[in-house]
């Protein structure tokens, strides 16, 4: 059983030179699925030699730019090419508001209108469903103010994982990431610059111990957290394996 889990972005709307958008590539069974599309998305893969027409599931957080604008570029390649198969479908999730964001895009943007692929919008609220091949999804409303935002948790053979997608902790995400074997988290700013909808160092660590998951991997850091200790301060408080992501981190799980 193979599923991998490839840290496409590790950071967040503020371009750096170490950290793109946070993005997160699942590669189940050689199904290749996204968890938001930041900008650097096509190309991201592209470096790594995987082909950006494989993915056939995008699952997104919310539809702040750092986590959507990789969908328009990878939509028009889509149709600057030969596809396999005459029905090739990318089935894309999010929260309320996915069908009118793709609308206003598509009038915006008409090289993504959909010319040799199909597109399957489905906006979620809290929701569970299993996909082709038994996978299955679950998906939770968190607080990232107000931009209505989802944090997911997908299983398959055992295997768990959940991410957080960019929110303020929250009681309910202790509940999406139960007993994970990965919890892939936002770590926004450090304790001493909290801001409203995002998390912490310290409130990482809270939810990581209190969910009792197996491995903890932190993502979507801004410039401001980059000199503190997170590892330090999360382990502190959670006793289980931490990874502070760069971009292109890989984990089998």
């Amino acid at each position: 059983m193979s599923f991998g889990v490839t840290i496409l972005g590790s950071g967040t709307i503020i371009p750096t030179k170490e950290r793109r958008a946070t993005s997160i590539l699942f590669d189940i069974e050689g199904k290749l699925f996204l968890l938001d599309c930041g900008p650097c998305v096509p190309d991201s893969m592209a470096k790594l030699y995987y082909d950006f027409s494989d993915v056939r599931y995008i699952f997104l957080s919310h539809l702040h730019p750092d986590h959507t604008l990789g969908l328009p570029h990878l939509m028009a390649a889509l149709n600057q090419i030969k596809l396999d198969e005459d029905l090739h479908t990318i089935s894309i999730y999010g929260p309320s508001g996915l069908r009118r964001f793709f609308q206003r895009m598509s009038l915006l943007y008409k090289s993504t209108h959909p010319k040799r692929f199909l597109l399957d919008i489905v906006e979620l609220d809290e929701e569970r469903f299993t996909l082709p091949g038994g996978i299955e999804v679950r998906t939770k409303r968190v607080y990232h103010g107000d931009c209505p935002a989802l944090a997911y948790r997908i299983e398959y053979q055992g295997k768990t994982i959940a991410y957080t997608g960019d929110t303020d902790y929250d009681d309910r995400l202790i509940d999406i990431a139960l007993q994970a074997d990965a919890l892939i988290s936002e770590c926004s700013f450090p304790d001493d610059m909290k801001r409203e909808g995002h998390m912490t160092p310290k409130e990482v660590g809270r939810l990581a111990e209190e969910s009792d998951v197996g491995k903890l991997i932190v993502v979507h850091m801004y410039p401001e957290i980059e000199s503190a200790d997170i590892k330090g301060v999360i382990g502190g408080i959670y006793d289980g394996e931490i990874y502070i992501a760069d971009d292109f981190f890989h984990i089998t799980i």
